[in-house]
């Protein structure tokens, strides 16, 4: 299988948005968040039931240690893009997320 690509969901302001989720082909796997817009205004939803270990990233600040978000229903959760941000190699400019199943699915959302 492969990793999932979820892309970044604009939300306009003053202005409601039907947020899509997305399921990973496979947990192992897992999804590349995208982080390409502006990060500080990004957040991360995740819909299931279970928890998402997001990777941290590959710069200078991804020197921390993974953060591991537990899932009963939906979750969001706004990281720093230093952190957990993938800034070369494979996935450049996504953000990695590994879920404890595929019935946990994500989304992007990038506010205004």
């Amino acid at each position: 299988m492969a990793v999932t690509i979820v892309d970044r969901q604009k939300v306009d302001l003053n202005g409601g948005k039907e947020i899509t989720f997305t399921a990973p082909s496979s947990a192992s796997d897992g999804f590349l968040l995208d982080m390409r817009g502006k990060d500080n205004k990004t957040a991360f939803v995740f819909q299931g039931a279970g928890t998402v270990t997001l990777k941290k990233g590959n710069g200078l600040q991804g020197v921390g240690e993974d953060l591991v978000i537990t899932v009963t229903a939906e979750a969001a959760v706004a990281v720093d893009s230093g952190a957990f941000k993938i800034v070369s190699g494979e996935g450049k400019g996504y953000a990695k997320a590994i879920p404890s199943a595929t019935t946990v699915k994500a989304a992007v959302v990038e506010l205004p």
